[in-house]
């Protein structure tokens, strides 16, 4: 008797497990449109995009890694094993400044974005220029619906490549 006891137990025990592992499973798939994977040399994570007002969209994990984009130019990395507190990036096209948290530490010369012109569109394309006369070129690739689906571009560390890039994809 006291056996059938503990495997009826067993039995709502295992069912309530079952349940709670449908629940966590549903709650993982509503996210799925806003998850993004995140690289950055030997560094990598999983994002969850949330859109800001004024078309930004900021990706964020529990690791405290957080990166803005702006639409075409990531404009703030914070975590992803970078040694400074906060990485900041201004101006588009022109004069790009990267700066450490206040403190600016380079520039590099950038082109205005090129647009693709074959349709649908597949990628926009930027080529710069850093202080060191490296030439690379930042990309937002689209898929055939024109949704962002990876962004890569430099962040302007003092570190090289691959670290100066970051990118970000949709998983």
């Amino acid at each position: 008797m006291l056996l059938t006891s503990l495997l009826n137990a067993c039995t709502v025990s295992s069912s309530q497990w079952t349940a709670l592992q449908v629940a966590f499973k549903t709650a993982e798939d509503e996210l799925a449109p806003y998850r993004w994977q995140v690289t950055r040399g030997d560094y990598q994570g999983q994002v969850i995009a949330v859109a800001l007002t004024e078309g930004k969209t900021l990706f964020a994990n529990r690791a405290e890694d957080v990166i803005a984009f702006d639409g075409w130019m990531i404009t703030e990395v914070k975590g992803l094993g970078l040694t400074s507190e906060q990485w900041m990036i201004e101006g588009a096209v022109g004069e790009r400044q990267f700066a450490d948290g206040k403190w600016p530490m380079s520039k590099h010369h950038c082109e205005a974005w090129q647009v693709p012109q074959e349709l649908p569109l597949s990628s926009y394309q930027q080529d710069c220029v850093g202080d060191d006369n490296v030439s690379y070129t930042n990309r937002i690739d689209l898929d055939k619906a024109g949704q962002i689906v990876r962004i890569e571009q430099n962040i302007g560390l003092q570190e090289g490549f691959p670290n100066n890039t970051l990118v970000l994809e949709k998983r």
